[in-house]
């Protein structure tokens, strides 16, 4: 009976917190507010946004360091206290007039100024740097599998690519840099790379890469790793990241 009245006193708590906002602050210091959706053991997700321009956003229980209710005091359907337009004189980073929110800081901190286009021009790091997700895609012009991969990667991220949901950043394991512009061109690649042989592409080859290649790496906004195509040291391929990364972005 006891473990019973417990259950149901959790299940109205929770019922409760689903009606308001939730300030959530990161280990890393970052603040993301929203209405919570769900919550199991492993994962919190948030709905943001306002009026038609809104997302979800999943969040990793682990990375929570402290979070609190805010009481709305509108009398609207709790459904509809997120698509409210905030007060003048604040700034909402939900809000589709207010300064676009950037993530993935220490990502832009290796990043910044050696990233390139697929004609070797420097390329910034804007997208990077407002994407939900980042994928690293290790990769080269002489690897038959990447070969075979990388149309496959065009071609999904030309189809689900959509404002700021995801990025790619190419890191090259080709021979020489023409060789790296040579893949870059003939595929056709959209998406940024690093630099041939600069800082960015050690430090993401040394902290990121796996034993091999295509490998694909996908981070969150406080760059945690969320997909691997290495597992505990078992290669799983470079779909499966991909397909990890999609399921996130559709919580």
């Amino acid at each position: 009976m006891k473990k019973l009245l417990l259950l149901c006193l959790l299940a109205l708590c929770t019922v409760s917190l689903l009606a308001d906002e939730v300030e959530v602050v990161l280990k890393s210091g970052r603040k993301i507010r929203g209405e919570i959706i769900s919550e199991d053991a492993k994962t919190l997700v948030l709905k943001r946004g306002s009026g038609g321009a809104t997302m979800t956003t999943p969040v990793l229980i682990s990375q929570i360091a402290s979070r609190k209710v805010i009481k709305t005091e509108s009398t609207a359907p709790a459904a509809e206290v997120s698509r409210g337009t905030p007060s003048s004189g604040t700034t909402d980073a939900n809000s589709s007039n207010a300064t676009v929110e950037k993530s993935h800081t220490a990502l832009l901190s290796t990043v910044q100024n050696f990233l390139v286009d697929k004609t070797g021009r420097r390329r910034s790091a804007d997208s990077v740097g407002r994407a939900r997700y980042v994928a690293l895609y290790f990769s080269a012009h002489w690897c038959p599998p990447c070969q075979r991969f990388t149309p496959v990667l065009v071609d999904f991220y030309r189809k689900n690519k959509s404002g700021d949901n995801f990025e790619i950043i190419f890191v090259s394991s080709d021979r020489d840099p023409a060789e790296m512009k040579k893949y870059m061109m003939e595929r056709n690649m959209p998406w940024p790379a690093t630099a041939y042989k600069s800082v960015a592409q050690d430090k993401l080859n040394n902290k990121y890469g796996g034993n091999g290649i295509p490998c694909v790496v996908v981070l969150d906004g406080d760059d945690n790793v969320v997909a691997h195509s290495y597992v505990n040291g078992e290669y799983r391929g470079p779909q499966e990241p991909i397909d990890t990364m999609m399921r996130l972005l559709e919580e």
